[in-house]
């Protein structure tokens, strides 16, 4: 029952302590620690953001505007495949799992045992539902993990997520549209339900919080920015249409909302929710300094390295994922050593960043993704014709640069335009043999 965070504080110890044996000082090894940790600084500030969101939904009446009004929209005759929409829709508002079930997914289970509803199944529709938006959310603090660890943008992964996953999404609701045309002819909202209007003041105002998101997250604004305003309009509504006090609301956002009686599936949230996840994430992330010193993972990154090129990275990192996350059982220390184990094969290959003519004056500049120079050998052995342009001062004629070093080279400029600043054309040919 002890926290998994005593089991990585014991491991820290003993990686610092084979770190000391190999023979680096004491200051050479906090400083590779704080270079693990420093990787993942904007994911920790991503993460104190998620618990101050899900407070301030939870206190505005965001989520209980949101589960009061789709709670209407369920038929009983199609209950499971309404369970599994809705968990997606609250999961992909809020990107958490543990928030969503906590709250709509504890309402369905109360509706379908009410009912006499089969509920393995309606348990199913709900793990079903609330994984897809703690996957594929651009609030979601595992998505923001995945992208800090692999140097990727969360609209790209979320695009190709959604893409790959269509099929398997409509295969889904088709198998749970089977399972519902046994309904019942109508339920019974429970009592915590429908009567959240008690609680909370229900107006348009409430989604505010969530409108935030939806339209700065189809601007692809920044998360970090899409969470902050989200927050601040969530106080505004806290504060002008709730009712609450400022010392209240700060409490709220440090330590999480703690509702009136009658209303306990709402509680949570807060700075204080996400202590443990980060606590993970940053005693996880600071092996990685001491892996990458010591080459304690060398091994077996070269082992998973030979087996991609047989089976190929996708396969061979989800086999490297399994055994990893039965020993950790734990989603956000799985990704992480994932991530640390594969990570000399997710790497390898990757073009640089920056680029520099050795002959420019010019700052580097950045290249994206552009295809990787392809020359065609020549039977003399004498190197493809080079075209370099270098910036130009103004004034700065052609002859006036110094003859080139190499004798078996001609150097060809032109300035454009002739008595201006603008680009030079410097053409490279070679004479002569090799």
């Amino acid at each position: 029952g002890a926290s998994v965070l005593w089991a990585l504080l014991l491991g820290l110890a003993c990686f610092a302590g084979y770190a000391l044996r190999q023979g680096h000082a004491p200051r050479d090894v906090a400083l590779m620690l704080w270079s693990g940790v420093r990787s993942v600084r904007n994911i920790l500030i991503i993460f104190g953001l998620i618990g101050m969101l899900t407070a301030v939904w939870r206190a505005s009446g965001t989520l209980p505007f949101i589960i009061h009004h789709t709670l209407q929209w369920v038929d009983p005759a199609y209950f499971i495949l309404w369970v599994f929409l809705l968990c997606c829709l609250l999961s992909l508002l809020l990107g958490t799992a543990f928030g969503s079930v906590s709250t709509l997914g504890v309402i369905f289970m109360m509706l379908a045992r009410s009912a006499g509803l089969d509920e393995l199944a309606t348990a199913g529709a709900i793990m079903s539902g609330i994984y897809v938006g703690d996957r594929c959310s651009p609030v979601s603090s595992s998505a923001a993990l995945v992208c800090a660890l692999t140097n990727t943008n969360i609209y790209a992964n979320m695009r190709r997520m959604w893409t790959t996953s269509a099929l398997p999404f409509a295969l889904t609701c088709a198998g749970y549209l089977a399972l519902s045309l046994s309904g019942p002819a109508r339920l019974a909202a429970p009592d915590a339900a429908g009567q959240l209007d008690r609680f909370f003041i229900l107006s348009g105002w409430t989604l505010l919080p969530a409108a935030c998101i939806v339209v700065l997250s189809l601007f692809r604004a920044d998360v970090k920015q899409a969470m902050f305003w989200s927050i601040l309009a969530g106080g505004a509504v806290c504060l002008t249409v709730q009712g609450m006090e400022p010392g209240e609301l700060f409490a709220c956002l440090a330590f999480g909302y703690t509702p009136a009686p009658g209303a306990e599936i709402l509680a949570g949230g807060g700075i204080r929710s996400m202590l443990q996840v980060a606590g993970i994430v940053l005693l996880s992330s600071s092996y990685s300094g001491i892996f990458d010193a010591t080459d304690l993972l060398s091994g077996f990154g070269g082992l998973i390295r030979r087996l991609a090129e047989r089976i190929g990275t996708f396969r061979a990192m989800t086999l490297a994922s399994v055994p990893v996350s039965g020993i950790s059982c734990n989603q956000t220390l799985a990704t992480i050593l994932t991530a640390q184990l594969c990570r000399p094969q997710a790497g390898h290959g990757d073009p640089p960043r920056k680029q520099r003519h050795p002959h420019s004056r010019a700052d580097p500049v950045e290249h994206r993704r552009q295809p990787p120079l392809r020359h065609a050998r020549r039977d003399d052995g004498l190197p493809p014709v080079c075209v370099v342009f270098v910036p130009c001062p103004a004034g700065e004629r052609a002859a006036q640069r110094p003859r080139p070093r190499r004798a078996r080279t001609r150097h060809l400029h032109l300035t454009v335009p002739p008595d201006g600043p603008g680009w030079s054309l410097r053409l490279e040919i070679p004479f002569g043999g090799s």
